[in-house]
Parts: structure tokens; sequence; C-alpha cells
């Protein structure tokens, strides 16, 4: 009697559990304002701002920009754990 009952309690917990089991699907966690990498594609222009400095620096202020000076273009290279920005230069055809 004992084994029929426990072989009974297997059988119905087996079953209870199976009925809880769903297909959850791919899980997204990436943070709410994510970019996407197409968004990365081509030429940019970088520029550098200073956003804080001690009162103590002899040398610039806060919102200085340095576009148009040694900002440049760049091109970035994504990678999965990275992101690597490269400096781009563009050639003149019979510029020598």
């Amino acid at each position: 009697m004992n084994r029929v009952l426990g072989l009974l309690m297997a059988a119905l917990i087996a079953l209870s559990t199976a009925g809880c089991y769903e297909q959850l699907g791919e899980i997204d966690r990436t943070q709410a304002n994510a970019l996407k990498k197409v968004d990365f594609y081509g030429v940019w222009y970088r520029s550098s701002v200073v956003t804080d400095m001690p009162a103590s620096a002899g040398f610039g202020f806060v919102g200085q920009t340095n576009f148009g000076g040694s900002g440049g273009k760049v091109l970035f290279d994504i990678q999965e754990k990275s992101l690597i920005v490269y400096p781009f230069t563009e050639t003149v055809k019979d510029g020598d």
C-alpha cells in the first residue's frame, strides 16, 4: 500500500511541475536608452568639451571645446565588450 501511495505521490508531483513550464524566449538585458550598432556607422566628428575643472587650474574654462581644432573625424569599431575609435584621415587626389 505504501509503495502505491508513493508512486501516486511521485506521479502527482511530476504532473504538477510539468504544467508550470513555459517557453520564455530571448531575454533582453540592454539598458533603457540603448543605441543600435547601425547608428555608429560612417564618419563622425570628434569634439571634446570641458565639463568640470578645479578653480586653481591656470588654463581653460568649463564649456571650452576644441571643435575645429584638434577634433577631427573618427570611425567607430564596435566589439563585443568594447568600442574602439579610429582617427579618419581624408586624402585629396593629387594633393601632394
